[in-house]
């Protein structure tokens, strides 16, 4: 069964690869790095700044949110001094860099949501995606595929 956060997931993913691939490379580009360093700054910076601001999922939803918002700051900027005509390539590119970017902040949220209901909570383990783009089972199972395949098990 899909759950309300599978759905605001998918959301996010269709939504940032139509942005993304409107927009081309350079400034998907930014977009994911921003949000990636942001998520590596959050998980680096939330358990200190929650003992100033209140509970860790206070400070971690804190920390998301001014990332979100200094990063849509930064998309809007670029798509202001950015006028570009997109080519077919580069808006696939973009796409995928969106598709990235969906991947890290649902990342994010799943972790938030760990962080705030704990990590066996049912919002989390009746979701469909969380396996996938919190638990990385997938990537994990082709990790050990591979090191089979190699003959390195």
């Amino acid at each position: 069964m899909v759950s309300p956060v599978d759905v605001l997931c998918l959301v996010m993913f269709v939504g940032l690869m139509a942005l993304e691939g409107r927009r081309g490379i350079i400034p998907a580009l930014v977009d994911f790095l921003c949000i990636l360093l942001g998520l590596i700054g959050i998980r680096l910076a939330y358990m200190p700044f929650s003992e100033q601001v209140g509970p860790p999922s206070f400070a971690y939803l804190l920390l998301a949110i001014v990332v979100l918002v200094l990063t849509a700051g930064i998309a809007v900027f670029m798509s202001v001094r950015l006028k570009v005509n997109v080519t077919a390539t580069e808006a696939a590119v973009g796409a995928f860099l969106g598709l990235c970017t969906a991947a890290v902040i649902s990342y994010g949220f799943f972790e938030y949501l760990a962080i705030r209901y704990g990590a066996h909570a049912p919002i989390i383990t009746d979701s469909v995606l969380s396996w996938q783009l919190y638990e990385f089972r997938g990537y994990q199972a082709f990790v050990d595929f591979m090191r089979t395949l190699m003959g390195r098990s």
